[in-house]
């Protein structure tokens, strides 16, 4: 006696159920001279093996969004991978932390019941961010500005004290950025941490050198001998008086010096009308008023009278 036919299992393809195998189409080449007597049994569906690998490479700078993590999964073959167009609910994910480092990334939710998941780790790298400077300072006549005068921020609201100095471009009327910050020294603020940045490079830099304001007067009791014009010609005691308000050893080199009127007498008002300064820079390191006062003197000429 031969049998014909085959044996059938209940329909199904996941994981985790029990298949019942029956005696499905299974007869005997003698037709009903025989009466089957058929026991069942179970087929079991097993998980299939992947290997599921966080991808190498994944970075953010630090203070950004976490960019979305990926994985590559192991191609289908026999007996293992990917099968079909199967997908993975849930993702992986990274050890917490934010400040600069590496963070593994590790299998997290990323699951299948139907697969069994060998997960291959790989680093998250949270590399150092840019800190950036500005500044300001009124003209001093010097090349360095103040750490006191700048202002270092980070990525968010994250600030730097700084200390020490940096050193300008030039000491001139300016906006730029710094030559140089070897001499600068910062610290973070409110649990900011240096550590997460970048030294500062003076390409992230941008200062400002302003005017200094000054108002020049003619020096005090002037007086000359009455020559019937309104000039006062200065010396240079006088361009030293004047230059007192400047700074950086910059020096007034000559003044145009008029009284109110050309007659003699005392009290007169004597105006300071133009002034030429000596800064490296055409004058322009100031914004200068130009001044009076009231205690100038025109002496008598002596007139000489022979008979």
């Amino acid at each position: 006696v031969s049998l014909t036919g085959a044996l059938a299992r209940a329909s199904g393809a996941d994981v985790g159920t029990t298949y019942a195998i029956n005696q499905g189409s299974l007869a005997t080449s003698a037709g009903s001279n025989y009466s089957i007597q058929y026991t069942g049994a179970n087929f079991a569906i097993t998980a299939r093996p992947i290997t599921i690998t966080a991808n190498a490479g994944q970075t953010k700078v630090y203070g950004d969004v976490d960019p979305g993590l990926t994985y590559s999964v192991e191609a289908n073959a026999a007996g293992r991978g990917v099968y079909g167009s199967d997908t993975f609910s849930g993702g992986v994910v990274r050890a917490t932390g934010n400040n600069v480092g590496l963070y593994a990334i590790g299998q997290g939710t990323l699951a299948n019941s139907n697969y069994a998941i060998s997960f291959e780790p790989a680093d998250f790298a949270i590399t150092k961010a840019t800190l950036n400077a500005t500044g300001t300072k009124v003209y001093d006549g010097l090349i360095d500005i103040a750490g006191a005068n700048i202002a270092i921020t980070g990525v968010g609201s994250e600030t730097f004290s700084a200390t020490g100095s940096a050193t300008l471009q030039s000491k001139h009327v300016q906006t730029a950025t710094l030559a140089d910050v070897v001499g600068l020294r910062y610290s973070g603020d409110n649990g900011a941490l240096a550590s997460n940045y970048f030294p500062l490079a003076v390409a992230d830099t941008s200062v400002s050198v302003t005017v200094k304001s000054v108002t020049l007067t003619p020096s005090t009791a002037l007086t000359k001998t009455y020559d019937g014009g309104r000039s006062y010609t200065t010396s240079l005691a006088d361009l030293s008086a004047m230059s007192q308000q400047l700074v950086g050893g910059d020096q007034v080199v000559s003044a145009t010096v008029l009284y109110s009127t050309a007659a003699a007498g005392n009290s007169k008002r004597v105006d300071l009308y133009a002034v030429a300064i000596d800064d490296g820079n055409a004058g322009r390191n100031y914004n200068v008023s130009l001044g009076y006062n009231k205690n100038g003197s025109i002496d008598k000429a002596q007139l000489t009278i022979a008979a």
